[in-house]
């Protein structure tokens, strides 16, 4: 985040989380049947509202630089007038993807431009040495003396890793 700051681009990577966290709820309140009272509905698209003038709003002190096409779609959403319960449902639906869509698109930015930019950033080069991290993207070499690559520790590794240390019990 203190390198976005720096960078000027902090903002990409609020909204991503902001994002995150509104979808997830969202998928989490549609899964419980919450949608069927119109107060969450309501509120829920009240947090987009938030979302929109946070981020996406001509103006608004966080403004995304996104894909011209998809800007106006999400405007011409937000200021659609809603005429009845069922409609607000499918409206909130239609926010909830283009959301989405705006998302991996600033997911997408901050790949090929913020990344590439941290890791080449000397302030930061010597955590990532730290943290042993490739700077050109692939894992970092190792020895061929070495019984294998040097061992990361479980709580960094990625679930599916964690499964590829020790063979299978059925294998054994």
């Amino acid at each position: 985040r203190e390198f976005l700051q720096y960078s000027l681009c902090e903002e990409n990577l609020s909204f991503y989380l902001d994002v995150s966290e509104f979808t997830t709820n969202y998928h989490k309140a549609e899964k419980m049947g919450t949608f069927n009272e119109v107060d969450s509905v309501r509120g829920t698209l009240a947090a987009a509202y938030g979302l929109y003038n946070a981020f996406l709003a001509p103006g608004s002190p966080c403004e995304l630089n996104i894909d011209h096409t998809l800007r106006n779609s999400l405007a011409s959403r937000m200021t659609k007038a809603i005429e009845d319960d069922e409609s607000m449902f499918n409206g909130l639906q239609e926010v909830v993807h283009l959301f989405e869509l705006a998302q991996t698109s600033v997911f997408k930015l901050m790949s090929s431009d913020s990344v590439p930019k941290f890791l080449r950033d000397p302030k930061y080069s010597v955590i990532l040495q730290e943290h042993d991290v490739d700077i050109m993207g692939g894992p970092r070499s190792y020895s061929p003396t070495q019984a294998g690559p040097p061992s990361i520790p479980e709580h960094i590794m990625s679930r599916s890793a964690r499964a590829w240390q020790s063979p299978p019990q059925a294998l054994i």
